[in-house]
């Protein structure tokens, strides 16, 4: 795992700021995104993301779309890198301090095209797969200072993923099996944002969040912010289930008027299997 990168990203989902933010008058944003998952004894992962937001008073709906490059993966399943595309619309709607927050996604995953000769037998790997996902949240907005608000937040998601890895058959021969993994996720997250500058458009905080899994390799959490890429079959047993700790923190900076520079860390803690580091930072523009 390499021990630093740095993204460029629009969209920062882990401190809900519908209350941190400074109050603009605009009501579209365009965003751009640029990222890098770093896991433990694997490569790492880059994606990219554009998104449009559209804004009604106190409700949003958001369009975006992301690629990620393939990584290499070996290990117990023999997992086959795959790039991948995913389309992802979300929205919500807030009411004095609640707020509901949804996401549906869908995507394609092309495998690695690649040829393995074991045995002199060549095995040729060139397929495609699926990714889906919908998910909710429920988040209360508590201001415990002129300047500081701690934001609780449940979510629910459900997520289907095609793999595809390498199997040994009985007879010594190696196929290549494509399998779709489909699981619940649920997450508990606790967030706090300070607001700062000359007109409140700055903020900063940290969350933490225990999630839990009814298959760590398909999952995501609409209430920690969706992962670009999902952290799949990667020397995981499908269908094994998994709870564990994500924490981190974002920061949210007006850079003008219309501008906005977003930036945020998360670290997984506990996950069964290898540990994942992911850190963004990135550009909005709002007319």
């Amino acid at each position: 795992m390499k021990n630093f990168y740095w993204v460029m990203v629009a969209l920062c989902g882990a401190t809900p700021v519908h209350a941190a933010e400074g109050e603009v008058n605009k009501q579209w944003e365009i965003g751009f995104s640029i990222g890098t998952n770093m896991i433990a004894d694997a490569e790492d992962q880059t994606s990219i993301t554009a998104s449009v937001t559209r804004e009604f008073d106190d409700a949003y709906l958001r369009l975006a779309a992301s690629f990620s490059d393939p990584i290499a993966t070996p290990g117990l399943l023999q997992s086959v890198s795959s790039k991948t595309q995913q389309i992802s619309v979300s929205g919500g709607i807030g009411a004095n301090a609640f707020s509901i927050d949804g996401r549906l996604s869908l995507g394609r995953r092309q495998f690695e095209s690649e040829s393995i000769a074991t045995n002199f037998n060549p095995l040729v790997i060139d397929s495609d797969g699926t990714i889906f996902g919908v998910g909710a949240s429920v988040t209360y907005d508590i201001a415990v200072s002129d300047h500081g608000f701690l934001s609780p937040s449940i979510g629910l998601d459900y997520d289907s993923v095609d793999i595809a890895r390498l199997v040994t058959t009985p007879a010594g021969r190696l196929i290549n099996a494509k399998e779709r993994e489909h699981g619940f996720s649920g997450s508990a997250v606790i967030s706090y944002a300070h607001v700062f500058g000359d007109n409140l458009d700055h903020n900063i905080g940290p969350y933490v969040a225990l999630v839990a899994s009814s298959n760590n390799v398909a999952f995501s959490s609409a209430a920690t912010g969706e992962r670009a890429v999902q952290l799949d079959a990667i020397r995981n047993i499908p269908g094994q289930g998994d709870i564990w700790l994500d924490f981190g923190g974002s920061a949210s900076f007006g850079l003008s008027k219309n501008l906005r520079l977003r930036l945020s860390a998360s670290q997984t803690l506990g996950f069964a299997g290898p540990e994942a580091s992911s850190l963004s930072a990135g550009i909005s523009i709002r007319f």
